[in-house]
């Protein structure tokens, strides 16, 4: 069963990785918006509204991190797009929090076509990150 949810605008934040092949590929695209480099208040208040968070790394041992932006989305239960291999596609496929693309020989148009299906899955990611935990320690420290 495939998603029809419509995505009417797509807005990139940042400077990533793949930041000049999507410009390159997509950069005329009246429905895609790119805005480089912003501030973190400027991407906290954009992730209250989206509806899911794409992010990449470089090729290399990068790849075989834990990167914080992926621990900040998936703590912020959004949804995430990975465009890339290594330990964070392990995690988002292991927890189901997103979809993970591996080459970008996938069209624009795919990679949306993916995310929409994944919209038709429940969503809800678990603790890995030890959410729980963490705050138990901060409340035992503040009583």
């Amino acid at each position: 069963r495939k998603s029809n949810l419509p995505i009417n605008e797509l807005k990139i934040y940042g400077d990533g990785s793949k930041l000049e092949s999507l410009l390159s590929e997509y950069g005329n695209r009246s429905d895609i918006t790119f805005y480089g480099r912003v501030s973190p208040a400027k991407v906290e208040e954009e992730l209250k509204n989206c509806r899911f968070a794409i992010f990449s790394l470089k090729e290399g041992p990068i790849q075989m991190t834990i990167p914080s932006r992926l621990q900040f989305l998936y703590n912020n239960n959004v949804p995430i797009i990975y465009l890339g291999v290594g330990a964070s596609k392990d995690i988002i496929l292991d927890t189901g929090c997103g979809v993970v693309i591996d080459s970008l020989d996938l069209g624009m148009n795919d990679i949306i076509q993916r995310f929409q299906d994944f919209e038709l899955l429940e969503f809800n990611t678990p603790d890995i990150f030890n959410k729980a935990e963490i705050v138990e320690r901060i409340k035992i420290v503040i009583d």
